[in-house]
Order: C-alpha cells, then sequence, then structure tokens
C-alpha cells in the first residue's frame, strides 16, 4: 500500500509541475501585441456537415476578423438541412467566403478530413486556419494568432477555444477531461523542440501552408478520426515547431449539451491514440481510473498511517491541478471535490466506447460507420 502511495505521489506530483510549467509558457491570444507590419495571406477552412444552428455566427464572426489578407473557404459536406444554403447566402454577400459543396465522400476518407483536405486545395494564403463550424472569434484572434505563430518561429500554432454553456455537472466531467488530457498530452512541452510532445484543437489549428503540403496535407491523416491532434502530431514528427496558446476571450464554442452528448463525441475517437486496439484502450483506460481514484481510496481506506498520510498528498496534488488546468475555462473551482465522481464518468464513458467499438468492430459517426481494420 505505501509503495503504491508513493507512486501515485511521484505521478501527481509529476504532472502538478508540468502543468505548472506549461502554464508559464503558454501564450495567451488576447494578450498578443498588434502585428508589425503586414501579415502574409491567410486563409481559414472550415468544414461544415449539418451545422445549420451555428454556422450563420461563425462566418460572421470570422468575416468581421481585423485582418489584412484573409479568405475563408467553408465546404459544405454533404449536409442535408440548410447548411449550404445558409453559406451560399453569405458567400453572395460577402466575396472574401468562397464555397465548396462535397456530394459524396469518397473511400479512404473520413468526412471531416476530406471536407478539410478538399478546402485546402484551393486556399490561396501563406497560412492555413483550419477550424470547426460552430466556433465564434473575436475580431482580433485571427491576426493574433498568425503575428504570435510568425514572432515564436513557428509553423503551427493551437489554441483550445473558450467552451460555453453546460451545467455544473457537465462542467465537472469536462474539468476531469482537461486534467486528463492536458497531463496525458504533455501539453506543456510541446514548444520544447527537445520533446516529443504535440497538441492539436480543432477549433484553432493554424499552420504554414508549405508545412502543411510538406506533411502530406490531410491525405496523410485521411483516415484518423482525431484529426486536430493527429495534424498537430504529423507538423511536431517532421520537424516543425509547434506552440499552443490559450483561446479564452478570443475564441468560444459550445460545450456538449449533454453527458450524453459528450459520451457520442468521445465514442468517435476514443482508440484514435491507441492505434484503434480496444485491449490496449481497455487497458489505458482502467488504468487512468487507477490514477484518479487511487489517491481517493487511499486516502480515506488504507490501512496504514504512511499510506494513508501518502494518499491524502496526493489526493491535495490532484485537486491542485484540476483547479490550475481549469482556472481559466469556466469550470467552478469547487468541482474539484467531484473529481472522484466526474474521473469516474468520463473514464466509464472512454470504456464504454472502447468495449462499443470493439463488439462492432466499427466506429460510428453522424449517419456512417467505418471499420477498425480499415482505421489501422
Amino acid at each position: 500500500m505505501t509503495a503504491l502511495a508513493l507512486v501515485l505521489l511521484v505521478l501527481w506530483g509529476s504532472a502538478l509541475a508540468a502543468g505548472a510549467a506549461g502554464r508559464r509558457s503558454f501564450l495567451w491570444l488576447r494578450r498578443a501585441p498588434p502585428a508589425v507590419g503586414r501579415l502574409p495571406s491567410l486563409s481559414v477552412v472550415l468544414a461544415a456537415r449539418d451545422e445549420a444552428a451555428g454556422v450563420g455566427e461563425c462566418i460572421r464572426s470570422l468575416l468581421g476578423s481585423r485582418h489584412p489578407d484573409f479568405e475563408v473557404v467553408a465546404v459544405d459536406d454533404r449536409s442535408r438541412d440548410g447548411t449550404g444554403a445558409i453559406l451560399d447566402e453569405a458567400a453572395a454577400r460577402d466575396p472574401r467566403l468562397r464555397v465548396l459543396h462535397v456530394d459524396e465522400l469518397p473511400a479512404g476518407w473520413l468526412g471531416k478530413n476530406h471536407a478539410l483536405w478538399r478546402g485546402a486545395a484551393t486556399a490561396r494564403g501563406q497560412w492555413l486556419l483550419f477550424t470547426d463550424a460552430d466556433v465564434v472569434f473575436a475580431p482580433e484572434a485571427v491576426a493574433r494568432g498568425e503575428a504570435w505563430a510568425i514572432a515564436s518561429g513557428a509553423a503551427h500554432l493551437t489554441a483550445p477555444p473558450e467552451l460555453v454553456g453546460g451545467g455544473w455537472w457537465l462542467r465537472a466531467v469536462q474539468g476531469a477531461f482537461t486534467t486528463f488530457l492536458t497531463s496525458a498530452m504533455r501539453v506543456g512541452r510541446v514548444a520544447s523542440p527537445r520533446s516529443s510532445a504535440y497538441f492539436g484543437v480543432g477549433a484553432f489549428n493554424l499552420v504554414r501552408a508549405d508545412a502543411y503540403r510538406a506533411i502530406g496535407t490531410h491525405r496523410a491523416i485521411a483516415l484518423q478520426a482525431a484529426d486536430d491532434l493527429m495534424l498537430g502530431r504529423a507538423l511536431k514528427r517532421a520537424g516543425f515547431a509547434s506552440v499552443v496558446a490559450l483561446g479564452k476571450g478570443m475564441i468560444s464554442v459550445p460545450w456538449y449539451g449533454s453527458v450524453r452528448e459528450m459520451a457520442g463525441g468521445i465514442e468517435k475517437a476514443a482508440l484514435a491514440a491507441v492505434g484503434y486496439r480496444p485491449w490496449l484502450g481497455a487497458v489505458a483506460g482502467l488504468g487512468v481510473l487507477a490514477a484518479f481514484e487511487g489517491p481517493f481510496w487511499l486516502a480515506l481506506a488504507a490501512s496504514g498511517e504512511p499510506a494513508r498520510a501518502l494518499g491524502a498528498a496526493a489526493v491535495l496534488l490532484a485537486l491542485a491541478l484540476y483547479v490550475g488546468v481549469n482556472l481559466d475555462s469556466g469550470v467552478p473551482a469547487w468541482t474539484a471535490l467531484l473529481l472522484p465522481v466526474s474521473a469516474a464518468v468520463l473514464v466509464g464513458m472512454y470504456l464504454r466506447a472502447v468495449i462499443l467499438t470493439a463488439i462492432r468492430g466499427e466506429i460510428r459517426w453522424r449517419d456512417r460507420a467505418y471499420r477498425i481494420r480499415d482505421l489501422r
């Protein structure tokens, strides 16, 4: 028991130290200084499928960007609602917006990846900003992101957005998710050229166009469900510098409407990080569950005083990391007290996705199914 408690204490202590160092290294888009001189041309590329509820606001915010030379390439990916019409109407009013309509999905592609590839193929900008159709941008967000990427000497800048909406319970599960993701992806090490850590966020993946072409474009990740993360990985592995910025106050996106909806979102990309191997996903999920629950269990139930004291110390480190990681995300600090429950729910969602994927032999997203053997 004491040995286990010591391992968990070191684990959470290392995660907290890495999180604190990463937080100091992050850029803030809202604090970025104005660009010096004229910025290079930039193309915003977004894929939209059945996004009629939010795509109009997204486009309006993008066209309100204060950038001297930019365009928006919106790809309507086989939408069955009014998405295409909304985009066409907006394009008729503003020549900076171009709309492509995809009628069918070729074999060997996931829909979003194909749509982004199609849009990037027609883009004229020296920089490409890949984003989602429900993201809302402040007028300075695009220009500041590009200026900071150039000033940092990076070919890739990604920015987690501010998540809006959701009640306190959903926020608590979000907090557990952010705590895990930040630690597992070693986000604080992404900017280091000596580290293999990588990151990417679908709401704001800004890439220099020549670097994007050098890694093989989205063709290289055609069947990757976690396309945003895999784009970051491809760029880092190719030797291109990558930095992470914080998007609060500059970029926002609606969070899931319910825990059930969040579970569906996790199902799409649950096995991407483990090469679509269900057994490895199950092992990883149980390991994460042990890391989250172990300190609380030891602090409350361990029979020996050393183990109980070490477990309690690990609990304090875990809570401190939760609060620090979510400090600017809108997650109430008091929800850290729910971490044992919210983390269990989060891991439960993940293990559910692993089991369903293993039984079906495929992942399902929207109205399509993709076989695991093809995704591998």
